[in-house]
């Protein structure tokens, strides 16, 4: 499944400002296109409304979730339907006490790939710095896409009080990130802007780990 997303505002190098700061100014601003997203989009929206599976054992047939081990196939039983505690594959996570919904999650057997355009009021190129490290911005930007891993950052720096309940993102965490292409170029669009303006296109390509009778729909276009 592939989709868009773009970004255009204030990207500023995390030396010159509070990172902790702008992740979190960054994930609000992407969470009514997360949220557009998935209410328009049929593979997430039916993914999000009704991906219930049993917490252990089969389901669907002869399947079961990719956490639990395969059985031998003369172990395997047909489940007329599921019994028993039952596990919302697309739940809510909690952190720090409130709601977030990342799409790219472990319990759907998903990753994705970034083809990022980023441009900027400099010139091309420049992407990998003095020292060997990538750009903070960019830094910057895969930590807004992602949902905090820790409580303590939504009480610092999340204004947990106004945030969104869930607030959607597009990652559990940054290690669902199989690839990650970037291309530069200069911003034109505004010339008299301040020197941390950005313009971000954000292609995903959400990929599929296993293939379960919960993902299958990932596997289309």
């Amino acid at each position: 499944m592939k989709f868009t997303l773009t970004y255009d505002g204030k990207l500023p190098a995390s030396a010159n400002s509070s990172k902790g700061e702008d992740v979190w100014r960054i994930r609000r601003e992407m969470h009514p296109q997360l949220e557009v997203l998935c209410s328009v989009n049929p593979v997430l929206r039916d993914a999000i409304a009704n991906t219930v599976v049993p917490e252990s054992g089969p389901f669907g047939m002869l399947d079961a979730h990719h956490s639990q081990p395969t059985p031998p196939r003369d172990k395997r039983i047909i489940s007329a339907g599921p019994k028993g505690p039952r596990r919302d594959l697309y739940a809510r996570i909690i952190k720090g006490g409130k709601n977030f919904l990342p799409i790219v999650r472990e319990s759907m057997a998903l990753t994705c790939t970034l083809d990022i355009l980023f441009l900027r009021q400099e010139e091309p190129g420049r992407l990998i710095m003095q020292g060997g490290d990538i750009d903070g911005r960019i830094k910057t930007r895969f930590d807004a896409l992602t949902m905090p891993q820790f409580d303590d950052g939504v009480a610092r720096y999340g204004d947990a009080g106004t945030l969104p309940d869930p607030l959607y993102c597009l990652m559990e965490n940054d290690t669902l990130v199989t690839g990650c292409n970037i291309e530069t170029g200069r911003l034109l669009t505004k010339p008299d802007g301040h020197a941390a303006e950005a313009h971000l296109v954000i292609n995903v390509d959400v990929r599929v780990v296993r293939a379960k009778p919960y993902n299958m729909s990932f596997l289309g276009d």
